[in-house]
């Protein structure tokens, strides 16, 4: 794979980077004063407490301090606020810094993967739309979970790495660790991050096919590294961080407040239902419905259409591909944003 743009980063990077910075900070920084309770949820509780007990003389060893079996970001995040407390004393605001600095963190791992792979505008609406996104968004870079919300940092660090391997500026086995070990520790965090793992690997056999076996046992002991502190945990309870996969598909006994249903049902009710309705949480039910509708449909739309194409050009690809006699010559072309791919027949 060649790069067709090699525009280094320079201070202009710089100074666009701490603007959008600085706009993101206002912004929520505004939003946490002028309204903090709106900027809570129920469960962040058990973190304060967590965090409060850490600071303090702890009375669990360190991995029972996790909220549940299956998610390790809550002990990060009360890890993170124990300092903040230590240095701040236990406020609102000081609860709410790690939550903002990892959101933050995210943004800037936007314009680094826009930058450093596409182009400048492309990393700059990336960011844009961060900061002008669904409500959930901006929510949840202010709720202290350790879930969905901060494991988009992780995930923005797989593609990075994915990209770094895709294009040949990380070569060989060792350059596969760093993805494992990301990927692990992400899974560990919160099973979303399994998400992003899973498009990565899609994106490697599209573009390279299957990966050479050293660099499958590097990713391998990266994961199993960074999976240990899963593994240590739910080695005592007899691997009930499984149990949560088994209830988010329609099985098993859930604690959670919602119907049990099937796969297929609960597939239905999260794109008619959960997906619109949770892109403009928390307001969906403080709106009045017309609003909440409108708002839904001008997430939904511009959503909808570049997934549509999206796949609509991996059709194409596909189709172009086999074709007898096509092979595939992969050039990145990043001088509009745009990965492309030529097929063509061979000789």
């Amino acid at each position: 794979m060649t790069r067709a743009n090699d525009d280094p980063w320079s201070r202009r990077d710089t100074w666009l980077l701490s603007l959008l910075a600085a706009a993101f900070l206002a912004s929520r920084l505004i939003w946490l004063a002028a309204n903090p309770a709106s900027t809570g949820y129920w469960e962040e509780s058990y973190r304060w407490l967590a965090a409060h007990d850490l600071l303090g003389s702890p009375q669990l060893p360190l991995l029972e301090y996790q909220a549940d079996h299956y998610q390790g970001g809550s002990l990060v995040m009360a890890a993170l606020v124990a300092p903040c407390f230590w240095l701040f004393g236990e406020s609102t605001f000081a609860f709410k810094i790690p939550a903002l600095l990892v959101s933050l963190a995210s943004l800037a791992m936007l314009y680094v993967i826009g930058r450093s792979f596409f182009e400048r505008r492309t990393a700059l609406l990336a960011c844009a739309s961060f900061l002008a996104g669904p409500p959930l968004v901006a929510y949840m870079g202010l709720v202290v979970m350790g879930s969905h919300g901060e494991s988009v940092l992780l995930s923005l660090l797989q593609v990075f790495i994915c990209l770094c391997l895709l294009e040949e500026r990380w070569t060989g086995a060792w350059g596969w660790v760093p993805l494992g070990l990301v990927s692990g520790l992400g899974l560990w965090f919160c099973y979303t991050t399994a998400f992003s793992l899973a498009a990565c690997g899609v994106a490697w056999l599209v573009f390279r096919g299957l990966p050479r076996p050293r660099a499958l046992v590097a990713a391998l002991a990266g994961g199993i590294a960074g999976l240990t502190p899963w593994l240590v945990y739910n080695l005592r309870y007899d691997f009930r961080g499984l149990d949560r996969l088994r209830e988010v598909f329609g099985y098993g006994n859930p604690i959670d407040p919602w119907p049990t249903e099937g796969a297929l049902r609960k597939l239905g009710s999260l794109l008619t239902h959960d997906l619109p309705e949770g892109a403009i949480e928390p307001f969906a039910r403080t709106l009045p419905r017309p609003a909440a509708i409108a708002l839904m449909i001008a997430f939904a739309v511009p959503l909808c259409a570049a997934l549509s194409l999206a796949a609509a050009r991996l059709l194409r690809i596909a189709w172009r591909a086999l074709r007898p006699g096509a092979r595939a010559v992969f050039v990145a072309d990043y001088s509009h944003g745009l990965l492309k791919v030529d097929l063509f027949s061979g000789r």
